[in-house]
């Protein structure tokens, strides 16, 4: 979600007369991308969210395009057509803010002028962005709006199973992988009901390489968690995905070890009964 980028469309196209359907799909679209303007939600997900019929939505979209506000690119997922690549003409519209603001400031300082020039983002930098890493950044502002779309689709097309990321690519995460960083993140809330929301692409990022790395499922990666969320120690120390990477191999041996004590356990004759004793001799 980019809030950057509905107040620009709440700035600009609400108060330029922009209104009805049209509108509501531009804020949808807002809602659902990141700051570089890049989202793939489906037609039926905008029509529930937007309460417009699917022909409004469709002809909301279709004007949208035409209108140079939206940029859209057809995906596929294997031999399957999979839902549109959405990307909002964020240049436009951080051109039509500065002209707002601008316009509002007739007599402003001579030496804020070159300020009001540079791209209104740069002092408010997406915290899911390396900013070190400008070579590797999806939609940088070295590119124009359609090559930005371009490096998002491609990097989609490569990673058809990214479900959330950041805006560079470089941390990206499948529905499972989310699902998990979700999971942990409300365990920890159990624990400290004050614990700041995560970096979801970062924590994503982290199951995936995790699962990666130690080539294991889903299911394997949470019973080891679980494992850990249980333990009288490891409860308050695990309480990201990078510190259950990073003790994976304590909390695995120590686990195995707690279960094979369990069973041993479980097995020792219990020398207060006779009962094992009957059985031997019965047999």
């Amino acid at each position: 979600m980019s809030t950057k980028l509905t107040s620009y469309v709440w700035d600009v196209c609400a108060t330029s007369g922009m209104k009805g359907t049209k509108l509501l799909v531009l804020l949808r679209l807002a809602d659902f991308s990141n700051d570089e303007g890049g989202s793939f939600p489906s037609i039926d997900t905008i029509v529930s969210q937007t309460g417009s019929s699917k022909s409004a939505v469709k002809l909301a979209l279709s004007s949208l395009k035409k209108d140079d506000w939206l940029y859209v690119k057809a995906r596929r997922n294997g031999q399957r057509n999979d839902s549109n690549l959405y990307c909002i003409n964020v240049q436009k519209l951080q051109k039509l803010a500065l002209e707002i603001v601008n316009s509002h400031q007739p007599n402003s300082d001579p030496s804020h002028s070159d300020r009001s020039k540079t791209d209104p983002t740069e002092s408010d930098p997406d915290p899911y962005i390396n900013n070190n890493i400008n070579n590797n950044k999806l939609g940088s502002g070295n590119f124009s709006q359609i090559s930005d779309a371009d490096k998002l689709s491609q990097f989609l097309e490569k990673h058809p199973q990214a479900e959330i990321y950041s805006a560079n690519g470089k941390y990206w995460g499948s529905k499972d992988d989310l699902k998990v960083a979700q999971y942990i993140y409300q365990k920890v809330l159990e624990i400290n009901p004050t614990y700041q929301e995560p970096n979801w692409p970062r924590w994503s990022n982290e199951i995936r390489l995790l699962k990666k790395r130690v080539n294991k499922r889903t299911r394997e990666i949470l019973e080891v968690f679980n494992w850990a969320n249980h333990h009288e120690f490891w409860f308050k120390n695990i309480l990201s995905p990078s510190s259950l990477s990073e003790k994976w191999m304590i909390l695995t041996t120590q686990m195995l070890s707690d279960s094979k004590t369990a069973v041993n356990k479980s097995s020792e004759i219990d020398w207060n009964s006779t009962g094992w004793l009957r059985e031997e001799v019965l047999q």
